[in-house]
């Protein structure tokens, strides 16, 4: 590694500042990250847990299939969630998630800080932020992020360090196996670390050594991944989602990456090639085949990117550090003459504004396109609430959380392929689709609620059986002609 100069030494808070900049940054956006309609249905999950003093073993939450086995694999999440909902409603929701995001980055800045000068880090840590944006919600991918990249950062400074993890670190797989499924590529990329040890060595003793050790260190992960409360099965999960093909061409997040609509994952992409190309940066094979899987798995499931972006940038500077030491950066950023007091002061500062802006915005809720809040009304207030109804996916969510048993709802390893691409191709009226009337009569539906622009809606209007209930920019109601 590199001598650091005494502006480097000075400087060394650069991560906890960066960290706490994140937080501050995502608090003040407040609302915008609870735009996604599975945050209700994870913090009804948490709430069920701490209810119960239990892990659900079956559904408790639809009403077409109650009662089927269904293993909740991210219960802690959905138990944090509850948790900092139940302290300060969806404020508390933002500033936990915030939180998670700010570390996330954070530590992320840590580990880079160990093999490029300041300004690299800031550089890399607000490219990685900047693609991630647009995945930032309150859910579980994010909330496990910072477990993933320590886990990341400690492997990688195992392999500079020619040595093997400590067990401590695998100890890292029991949170994150119950937090979210994610945890099958952290396995994966240990063991091609492991393997990048066993070539890197030159004789067979050395060998040997690396196969005890990273052995080892592997049984002893994969022994935690298991600790869930759903064993083998939870280990499984991972896999089991990934073959269900005809729900994901079904969801926006597991959509393929678009290069005719260039965002911010993508410029991160281009960015990354142009640089390694460039500069002429050469990849050691086991971190070139973790890079390439990590980014045929984003070129064929957007939501895949932020595990491309975070493990990628982690993974490639040692190898930076190594080929472009003579490289020149900003001397200093203007710090070196800041006491670190100052530093201290400053961050507290953003963590006082942070909060401050939290408490004054107290409009902090859910998307409205996810919330229809006054269309579930009139349905209570007429006692549609407790009979069957068919319901958009987006609405899914929300009617868990206000207790409303549902047709269907993202939790796709619940209800099964073929049940998510029936109900989907029926409400979005596909072609060669099951007709959305015989699913209404075979299920013997006796209310809908549907998004007002869903294909449903238009469905519906014609159908001479069925009548407008409520209406509204939101969320269309329908109940039987009779």
């Amino acid at each position: 590694m590199h001598q650091l100069s005494i502006f480097e030494k000075q400087s060394q808070l650069i991560p906890v500042i960066i960290g706490v900049s994140v937080f501050v940054l995502l608090a003040l956006l407040g609302a915008a990250l609870l735009n996604d309609p599975d945050t209700y249905w994870h913090i009804a999950t948490g709430r069920w847990v701490l209810e119960h003093g239990a892990v659900p073993s079956s559904d408790p939450f639809s009403h077409t299939i109650l009662g089927a086995d269904w293993h909740a694999h991210e219960w802690l999440s959905g138990v944090m969630l509850a948790l900092s909902h139940a302290v300060w409603g969806w404020k508390g929701v933002v500033i936990f998630t915030s939180a998670m995001v700010g570390l996330t980055v954070g530590i992320l800045a840590w580990g880079t800080s160990k093999y490029l000068r300041n300004f690299y880090v800031i550089v890399i840590s607000v490219i990685a932020l900047v693609a991630f944006s647009q995945h930032i919600l309150a859910r579980p991918h994010v909330l496990v992020m910072p477990v993933l990249m320590l886990w990341v950062v400690l492997l990688v400074f195992a392999r500079s360090a020619r040595k093997a993890p400590s067990f401590l670190v695998a100890l890292l797989m029991i949170p994150w196996a119950n937090m979210h499924g994610s945890f099958a590529i952290g396995l994966g990329v240990a063991g091609l670390l492991a393997a990048e040890a066993f070539f890197d060595e030159q004789d067979n003793a050395g060998r040997l050594a690396v196969v005890k050790r990273w052995g080892l260190f592997l049984a002893v992960a994969t022994l935690a991944s298991l600790a869930t409360p759903y064993g083998i099965q939870g280990f499984l999960y991972p896999f089991q989602l990934g073959g269900m093909e005809r729900t994901l061409t079904w969801v926006a997040e597991w959509q393929p990456l678009n290069f005719r609509k260039p965002g911010a994952v993508e410029g991160w992409v281009i960015c990354v090639l142009a640089v390694l190309l460039f500069r002429g940066i050469k990849l050691p094979f086991f971190r070139l085949l973790i890079f390439l899987g990590l980014l045929s798995l984003t070129l064929s499931h957007l939501r895949m990117a932020e595990y491309l972006l975070f493990i990628a940038s982690m993974l490639v500077v040692p190898v930076i550090e190594k080929q472009w030491s003579d490289s020149p950066c900003p001397a200093s950023l203007g710090l070196s003459r800041i006491n670190v007091r100052v530093l201290i002061a400053t961050i507290f500062g953003f963590a006082i504004i942070g909060s401050i802006a939290m408490l004054a915005a107290r409009d902090v809720a859910p998307s409205k396109l996810t919330s229809p809040v006054a269309a579930l009304a009139a349905a209570q207030k007429a006692g549609l609430s407790d009979k069957p109804v068919l319901n958009s996916y987006n609405f899914g969510g929300y009617l868990i959380f206000e207790k409303v048993p549902v047709f269907f709802d993202s939790r796709a390893d619940l209800y099964g392929d073929a049940f998510m691409d029936m109900t989907f191709s029926a409400s979005n009226l596909a072609a060669a689709s099951p007709n959305l009337s015989d699913l209404l009569k075979e299920y013997e539906i006796e209310w809908t609620i549907f998004g007002a622009d869903d294909n449903a809606v238009r469905f519906l209007d014609k159908e001479p059986d069925w009548v407008e209930f409520y209406r509204d920019d939101v969320a269309v109601v329908y109940v039987p002609k009779s």
